[in-house]
């Protein structure tokens, strides 16, 4: 199904749009997700970080590190009002960013 099916798909009232229809980047994207590209709506989280995640693989950005917008909220513990680098901790595992050109760190501004 091409974005502009799904689009069309998502504007229907009788779906769920809790249904993961696929997983990029190890994120689970739902009909609702979709649903934010129509016109005169906020994007969603998954939505952005898709949009980054793909950006960075066409570019082949090997020096380019990209944190989703969940890095940051657990990086600041807005649920526990402190920062929190246990959260996030393993994040960093594979990788030492302070090699990398570039690192880059969404979050949602609500």
């Amino acid at each position: 199904m091409c974005l502009m099916e799904l689009l069309e798909f998502s504007k229907q009232s009788d779906i769920n749009h809790s249904d993961v229809i696929c997983t990029v980047f190890n994120i689970p994207m739902t009909l609702g997700s979709f649903r934010t590209l129509n016109s005169q709506r906020w994007l969603n989280d998954e939505i952005i970080n898709l949009y980054f995640g793909v950006a960075i693989r066409d570019l082949k950005c090997t020096d380019i590190t990209l944190f989703s917008t969940f890095f940051f909220t657990k990086l600041v513990g807005l649920q526990n009002r402190g920062f929190d680098y246990d959260a996030v901790s393993k994040w960093t595992k594979t990788e030492n960013i302070f090699e990398k050109r570039c690192v880059l760190i969404l979050w949602e501004y609500m």
